[in-house]
């Protein structure tokens, strides 16, 4: 078979996403290829398919176990055998994937990069033909991306030990210039065939927004849900940065009536198979994770993703953000962000198990990448450009696409009210918080005041024009461009550069909420314009070619998008076909997808228009 008839028959596409065919081309025609492709963009399918069409086995290095297995698992239910080694697994079932490697049953193997100095595992390879290594999530290899792994630098030269080199094939989704740079130099490859597709994402809406503790978090996420139909229907993740959040909100939310399951490295193997499960099948809407969940998991219908804290980086934010739409449909991605979060990942970032040179580079990196974060978060600018930029992309346009673009914000100069803000601090002797400060500055009458003599102070109430929320916000924005800082204690203090501002030499300008928007414009009003026209779907009949999927996911044991996703169920309710040419003509769909659910669901539409024909002739 051809390339794109495997395509078909195994794969169930019609035809190649952007960058994938010359990726694919690449390695059969013997090449080095290294692809920077977005999440979703089906990085995957570059090197399975290709394994398919090589002599030999290829061998696929991967940095977690889930992964490895969620892919295996579905390459077998495609008809291609796979085998995973590693050491979640019996040593009956290594053995068994070893004997299927060496018969030349299998042709691809997943396995993480420490298995390569395993004695067992070089005595397989020794036996076969390794004809191309496939390294997933590549920018684990370099020490300037967000996950690194120190095992990963060998696998150069486990390929060179070989009695012939095999073809080097890198892929990840996230990898700044200097990262690109250090796979092509870590890996050794040979005048690589190199694709890197855009970062943006056009089907995602943006939003980041600063909520100061867990109980606004949990009550402004439980609005959000019910805005985007999470209650209903639609399907999303929630990212906590910590095993006890996780438990926390899964907990509270599921108390407030959504359908969600937390996933954790805490829980056990067998809790966190059954939650993934659960969410794939859509048995679960919801799922609370930690970054421990989602890697590689391809399922394509998540509505949104929510971060309930800050990531430790643009990369990991990216990434995880970048599992919302894979099916290429408008769905959001909203971050939630409060002060203490940069304190905890810098507790985080100096806990580290690594050689103490190796270390303090690694710490360096990482407190740059933490930086990077906090300036996406309060830049005020696109977020969809400040993202790219990170990665390397100019882009002069705004997105259109994110809160900062979609006209509840503006930008407005508050040198005035920055200045109001420094002359407080100064009259307060730079000894209180920004809480502290502001109540002094909106006049609240209470005894700390009182007692300590604010209230006779000239700054006293001269900002009670204001909100909070406001105060707050153009205060963070003059710590930010460092005209203020904070102590341990959280006091505010006078920079070198405070004069500038108050003294007028430099103008202040933070983006604020427009109080005169009349009507809020919300994620779900950006979803329902993201969506693209497509012809009108019937979503009666719609809702009982789901119901008929469903069914059949739940016999055969897969996740109801393998069986037959919801973007191809719309267009099938939309088109009608009642025989299994007309159902096989619908794009998408795979002789794969009939077998396992066609005649069901032409028999399903056969039923769906008699009755409707019935029901018109007795009106």
């Amino acid at each position: 078979m051809n390339k794109l008839e495997i395509l078909r028959k195994y794969f169930g596409c019609d035809s190649f996403r952007s960058g994938q065919e010359t990726l694919i081309d690449g390695i059969l025609s013997g090449k080095d290829v290294l692809g920077i492709l977005p999440t979703g963009a089906g990085k995957s399918l570059c090197y399975q398919l290709p394994a398919l069409m090589l002599d030999g086995v290829t061998a696929v290095i991967s940095p977690l176990i889930s992964l490895m297995t969620d892919q295996r698992d579905t390459l077998i239910k495609c008809g291609i055998n796979a085998v995973c080694l590693n050491s979640a697994a019996s040593l009956d079932d290594n053995a068994a994937a070893e004997r299927a490697l060496i018969s030349g049953r299998a042709r691809i193997v997943y396995l993480s990069p420490e298995r390569l100095e395993n004695p067992r595992t070089l005595s397989v390879f020794s036996k076969i033909r390794l004809s191309l290594i496939a390294v997933d999530e590549a920018h684990c290899i370099s020490q300037w991306g967000h996950d690194f792994r120190p095992a990963y630098l060998k696998i150069a030269e486990f390929a060179e030990n070989l009695p012939k080199k095999p073809i080097i094939a890198a892929f990840t989704a996230t990898a700044t210039p200097a990262v690109r740079r250090d796979i092509f130099e870590q890996l050794r490859l040979n005048d690589p065939v190199t694709v890197v597709n855009g970062f943006a994402r056009d089907n995602l809406f943006f939003e980041m927004k600063r909520q100061p503790n867990d109980a606004e978090k949990l009550l402004d996420t439980a609005g959000f849900l019910r805005r985007m139909g999470a209650d209903n229907g639609s399907c999303g993740i929630i990212y906590c940065s910590s095993r006890e959040r996780t438990e926390t909100v899964s907990r509270s939310l599921s108390g407030l009536g959504f359908s969600c399951l937390p996933y954790h490295a805490g829980m056990s193997a067998v809790e966190r198979q059954q939650s993934q499960n659960a969410f794939l099948s859509g048995q679960c809407r919801i799922i609370v994770a930690t970054n421990a969940f989602g890697m590689g998991i391809n399922k394509p219908d998540v509505r949104f993703v929510l971060h309930y804290n800050m990531p430790a980086s643009p990369e990991a934010y990216y990434q995880e953000a970048g599992r919302a739409g894979r099916d290429r449909k408008a769905a959001v991605c909203r971050l939630l962000y409060s002060d203490s979060d940069s304190f905890v990942i810098r507790a985080l970032i100096d806990e580290t198990e690594l050689d103490a040179e190796t270390a303090a580079f690694v710490k360096k990196v990482r407190l740059k990448q933490l930086s990077a974060m906090e300036n996406i978060l309060r830049s005020g600018n696109c977020l969809q450009n400040e993202i790219l930029r990170y990665f390397g992309e100019i882009s002069a346009n705004k997105c259109g696409r994110c809160s900062v673009c979609d006209g509840r914000t503006q930008l407005r100069d508050c040198t005035v009210e920055a200045q109001k803000i420094l002359s407080c601090v100064k009259r307060m002797g730079e000894r209180f918080g920004i809480s502290d400060t502001i109540a002094v500055l909106r006049g609240i009458n209470s005894r700390f005041i009182s007692e300590n003599g604010f209230n006779r102070l000239s700054t006293y109430g001269i900002m009670s024009d204001m909100v909070e929320k406001e105060i707050r916000e153009i205060t963070e924005e003059l710590i930010r461009q460092g005209y203020l800082k904070q102590s341990e204690d959280k006091s505010l203090h006078f920079t070198e550069n405070t004069a500038t501002v108050l003294y007028a030499r430099t103008r202040l300008t933070v983006r604020l909420p427009i109080q005169s928007v009349k009507k809020q414009f919300t994620p779900a009003d950006a979803v329902k314009e993201l969506l693209s026209p497509s012809e009108p779907c019937d979503e009666k009949l719609f809702a009982r070619l789901k119901a008929v999927r469903d069914k059949v996911s739940s016999v055969c044991g897969l996740p109801s998008y393998a069986v037959m996703p919801d973007n191809i169920l719309r267009e099938i309710s939309a088109v009608k076909p009642t025989t299994a040419d007309g159902l096989l003509k619908i794009k998408g769909v795979s002789p794969e997808h009939f077998r396992r659910c066609g005649e069901r669901i032409i028999s399903e539409i056969l039923t769906y228009i008699n009755e409707t024909n019935h029901q018109g002739g007795q009106s």
